[in-house]
């Protein structure tokens, strides 16, 4: 930490936290950590290979058991995220359209700061929950062709997809 603890970096492990002003900026593994365990999880998967594009449906999201809470569940099939080409993003939730723009590099998936929406409000609407997720996920994997697999940060949960 500075003089000020204005920024401070914790590691514990392969994990790191990096905080400005008492806000995180940053939470991550080691990424070659973080490879590894996923090689051992899954296939290896061609990074031009893009089968990770087209259309999925929120399926279920799972935290770890001995995370605090539920995970949110898709209340609703409307849920979906498409993941064109060009790096654009665009799908709908329960209430709203949705766009921006993502990366894919190495297994690590970024969204844009923040989705384009249309604004209808819808009572009981879980949008909020959803993008929230959508905008925390830190990596990409596909266990198999009709599943598409975004990784919360440090472990902490995953969203799975269902192919369109």
């Amino acid at each position: 930490a500075n003089d000020d603890e204005s920024f401070v970096f914790w590691n514990k492990g392969d994990e790191a936290t990096i905080y400005v002003n008492d806000a995180i900026v940053f939470e991550g593994i080691d990424s070659q950590s973080l490879e590894e365990e996923q090689a051992e999880e899954v296939l290896p998967q061609e990074e031009n290979s893009k089968s990770y594009l087209g259309s999925w449906e929120w399926a279920e999201t799972v935290y770890p058991t001995d995370e605090g809470g539920a995970a949110p569940q898709p209340k609703s099939d409307k849920f979906v995220l498409t993941l064109n080409e060009d790096g654009t993003v665009n799908g709908t939730t329960d209430c709203n359209g949705f766009t921006g723009s993502y990366t894919v590099t190495n297994g690590t998936i970024t969204f844009g700061d923040g989705f384009a929406s249309t604004l209808k409000y819808c009572e009981g609407s879980q949008e909020a929950e959803f993008t929230s997720l959508l905008q925390r996920v830190q990596s990409i994997f596909q266990p198999n062709a009709d599943s598409l697999v975004l990784e919360l940060p440090l472990d902490s949960g995953q969203v799975i997809f269902k192919k369109k």
